[in-house]
C-alpha cells in the first residue's frame, strides 16, 4: 500500500532578542498537493518567505526516523 505524501507551507519569520536574531520557520498548512501550495505561496505578499517542504523533511529535522 502506497502512503500518500504530505508539504507542509511554512514563513520564515525572524525573531529578535535583543541585539540578536534567530530565523525560524511557521507552519501554517499542511496539504496532499504541492501544486496547491504552490498556489497559496503565489499569492502571498512576500512569496520568497515562504517555502514548501515535504513532511518527510520535517520528521528529519526533528529527528524522527522516515516512514517506508
Amino acid at each position: 500500500m502506497r502512503q500518500s505524501m504530505s508539504y507542509w507551507l511554512e514563513k520564515r519569520i525572524a525573531l529578535r532578542r535583543g541585539e540578536t536574531s534567530q530565523i525560524t520557520w511557521r507552519r501554517y498548512a499542511v496539504c496532499g498537493s504541492r501544486p496547491l501550495l504552490e498556489r497559496v505561496r503565489a499569492g502571498q505578499k512576500q512569496p520568497e518567505s515562504w517555502r514548501i517542504v515535504p513532511e518527510a523533511f520535517i520528521e528529519r529535522e526533528n529527528g524522527r526516523e522516515m516512514a517506508g
